[in-house]
């Protein structure tokens, strides 16, 4: 079965305070999917570890953490060091892309590592 994860962004404050309550509308939310494998090349990374140290917050397989606008500077940080120490890992670049628009939106970035199961069979 393929399993993928997503990454998503409220597109305004009344969609973040929608997010908070589980009451999201149509076209409250980017959402960016993040498949397994590109999964499992941020794990190896360490990149989560990181994230987890510095934002005191819990992200991981089978997890959803948000992270507000107040902690982007530290996201920032964390993401351009590990895509210096990784520069051939493109997922780094996509979470990189994902950042800056959260950044520009003031919002923030909802994190949702529970795999969704699409119900297709991988050869």
């Amino acid at each position: 079965m393929a399993k993928i994860r997503k990454i998503s962004i409220p597109i305004s404050m009344d969609a973040l305070n929608r997010l908070n309550y589980d009451i999201c509308e149509s076209g409250d939310l980017l959402e960016i999917i993040i498949e397994e494998s590109e999964f499992d090349s941020l794990l190896k990374t360490g990149l989560f570890v990181e994230i987890n140290k510095k934002l005191d917050v819990l992200v991981g397989d089978y997890e959803d953490e948000l992270i507000f606008s107040k902690d982007f500077e530290v996201l920032g940080k964390i993401l351009y060091d590990f895509i210096f120490i990784n520069p051939n890992n493109k997922v780094l670049y996509k979470l990189y892309l994902i950042y800056e628009i959260a950044c520009v939106l003031k919002t923030g970035i909802l994190i949702s590592f529970t795999p969704i199961n699409l119900g297709l069979h991988s050869p």
